[in-house]
């Protein structure tokens, strides 16, 4: 009996580290870049919605990237914006979520991809220290490279950049 005392205790302390971590949330219509200099990994497939962190500041870049109906054809339009880079202060064990600002973005996402404006809330409705700065990290088209003889511009190697972390050689 002893024996599991002491057991007991190192599980208890050992999961209660874990029940720190906050979690930020992202609809499926945005998607993760960087968080704190470091690239997140994300594919076609793959969508990242949820993300854990620690107490302190984070500096997360996100993109607005979706697929929408055409209104005059059967195809579907891609829009996305340049990274924006969202400063949160972690000060707790709290579920964040971010949401696309009050307004008509789905009518028009064209207009939202130039300049995405997203709101970020908790869930027991408590106040958030945030703030969202954009960027003007674009990707150039391969035609557009083609002509001018650029070398393509990694997005998320810039993105991580912007939220902290060095350039990669």
């Amino acid at each position: 009996m002893k024996p599991l005392l002491p057991l007991t205790a190192i599980l208890a302390l050992c999961g209660s580290s874990a029940a720190f971590a906050a979690n930020l949330n992202i609809p499926m219509s945005f998607e993760y870049i960087a968080l704190d200099g470091k690239e997140i990994e994300t594919s076609l497939f793959n969508h990242k919605s949820e993300l854990e962190l620690s107490q302190g500041t984070h500096k997360i870049a996100i993109r607005y990237n979706d697929l929408v109906e055409d209104d005059f054809s059967d195809s579907e339009t891609n829009y996305k914006s340049s990274p924006f880079v969202i400063t949160l202060k972690v000060d707790g064990d709290y579920e964040y979520h971010m949401k696309p600002a009050e307004g008509d973005y789905l009518r028009h996402p064209a207009k939202f991809a130039k300049s995405p404006q997203v709101v970020v809330s908790r869930e027991d409705s408590g106040s958030v220290n945030y703030q969202v700065t954009q960027t003007n990290i674009t990707e150039e088209s391969f035609v557009s490279r083609l002509f001018s003889g650029n070398s393509a511009t990694d997005i998320d190697v810039e993105a991580a950049v912007a939220t902290g972390g060095t350039a990669a050689a």
